[in-house]
Parts: structure tokens; C-alpha cells; sequence
């Protein structure tokens, strides 16, 4: 089958995952199982009661099918999963869903170094299923799991999404968002100006009182001026901002997957 065919087969089983909350994710069906990573359902185990939006659309983009759930209502559904600093996944059995069966099997094919690869998800906050191709550029053990690296770009919202080795048609494994040098030095920068963010109100209450304290009675020409630490804090806040989108955007052509051997493996596919 042709890169075309096989995601024209394969989009209309790609299931955008989002939440009130702005969480966002990407899964695919088995059957009637929903597969996704673990991670993606952090914000249902930290509020079950926030709701879920499921929906696939076709390759053109036109929407299919919807379903809304509890946070609950998913992990009541919940088969078997692998922790996230493990094989990261969650498969989640939707018996009442109107969604599509995925057409692909799981894989039963070696895969090497140099790979034709692709993946199809859903990227940031925008309904829209997005294709990316690439090769396997390495294989390597992280932990209990192998991970595959990929010369593709994998954005925010796109976890979870199948990696489709193109020759044999099948899925050999899910991709997730990992976090590049860059991001995490972002992500400490961000840390840093938040910290100095959420400090400046006691700055301020400080630097006043302490005026107020030296201040003569009655005399409208000392007053305390705090425009230069506003200011500051105003440009603090657009910084975090900024380095916020920066973090979730940033986009060094390299992406990462875990093999799907280990879910593979599991006796539910029996």
C-alpha cells in the first residue's frame, strides 16, 4: 500500500484526546480498544470528574465522530497500562463509542535502523490530524524499554499517536513527546522567571512598608512608587508567557517512540 492509502485507511481510527483543562493527546483504536500513552490520562487520575472530549476525523479533515466521558467514565474502562517512565501506555476498552476499528495490526516485523516511518496526530490545540514521515535513526534500551528514534518532529499533542512502519503496514510503536536539551533548558529558564514571578508581591509589600514606615505624615510629594517593580513584573509575566509557547513548540526534527513489543505482548489481543 502507498504512504496515501494507508493513512486514508488509518485516519479515521485516530482518536484526538482533549480536556477542558487544555490537556490534549492523541490515541488510536484496536478494535474496540482505545490505545494511547499512560501519560494522557493524568489529568482524569488528578480530577475525575473533568470531562473528556474523543473525536476522529477522515484524512481531508472532516470531523466523524464525537463522544464526551468523565475522567472517571475513562479509567472505569481502563484494561492494562505501563507506567510512563516505562512503555508508557494505557489501552482503555470503549464498548459504547461510535468510533472506527484501526485497520492496521500491531507488529510482527523487526525493525532496523533506517526505517521508512510515519505518524499521524493531532497537534497542539488545533483539530486537525497532521502526517509525519521520517526513518528510524536509532534504537536503543531506555530502562525496561526500547525506544525509537525518530527523524521526524513530534510537537505537543501528538503523544500517543501509532508509528506505522511503511513498508509492512503495521504499527510498531507509540510515539511520545519527550523533552529535547532545548525544552528542558527552556523549562528551567521558565521555572526561574516563574519563581521571581510568584515573589513579587511580597517584594512589593515589603518595599512599601518599609516606606511607609520612614515616611513624614502628610506629605503627598513621598509617596511610595512602585512602577519600575510593576513594570518588571508585567515583563516577567510576558516572558513566561512566551517561553511557555517556546517549550511547547519547539521543533528540532527529532521525535521519539516505544516500541510496541511490549504491548503486543499483552493477553488481551488473545
Amino acid at each position: 500500500m502507498t504512504l496515501q492509502s494507508l493513512f486514508a485507511s488509518l485516519a479515521p481510527s485516530i482518536v484526538r484526546i482533549t480536556t477542558k483543562s487544555g490537556a490534549t493527546g492523541t490515541g488510536f483504536m484496536i478494535g474496540a480498544y482505545l490505545v494511547t500513552n499512560n501519560h494522557n490520562l493524568k489529568a482524569a487520575r488528578h480530577n475525575a470528574s473533568i470531562m473528556h472530549r474523543l473525536e476522529t476525523y477522515d484524512a481531508q479533515n472532516q470531523s466523524l465522530q464525537q463522544w464526551s466521558c468523565s475522567g472517571q467514565e475513562l479509567l472505569d474502562q481502563f484494561e492494562v497500562g505501563s507506567p510512563e517512565n516505562d512503555h508508557d501506555y494505557a489501552v482503555i476498552k470503549l464498548e459504547r463509542t461510535p468510533f472506527t476499528p484501526g485497520p492496521l495490526p500491531l507488529a510482527s516485523v523487526d525493525v532496523r535502523v533506517g526505517d521508512d516511518v510515519f505518524f499521524p496526530g493531532f497537534h497542539f490545540e488545533h483539530p486537525r490530524l497532521v502526517l509525519h514521515t521520517g526513518h528510524i535513526s536509532s534504537i536503543y534500551p531506555s530502562g525496561v524499554a526500547t525506544v525509537l528514534q525518530l527523524d521526524a518532529s513530534v510537537n505537543h499533542g501528538v503523544s500517543g499517536a501509532p508509528l506505522v512502519h511503511l513498508a509492512s503496514g503495521s504499527i510498531v510503536g507509540i510515539v511520545s513527546r519527550k523533552g529535547t536539551g532545548l525544552t528542558e533548558k527552556i523549562e528551567e529558564l521558565q521555572k526561574f522567571i516563574d519563581f521571581n514571578i510568584r515573589s513579587f508581591p511580597g517584594i512589593l509589600e515589603t518595599r512599601t512598608q518599609n516606606h511607609m514606615q520612614g515616611m513624614p505624615q502628610h506629605d503627598p510629594h513621598n509617596e511610595p512608587s512602585n512602577f519600575t517593580l510593576m513594570e518588571l513584573a508585567g515583563l516577567y509575566t510576558k516572558m513566561s508567557d512566551l517561553l511557555q509557547e517556546l517549550r511547547r513548540s519547539a521543533n528540532v526534527g527529532i521525535g521519539y517512540a516505544l516500541c510496541i513489543k511490549a504491548l503486543k505482548d499483552e493477553p488481551l489481543w488473545d
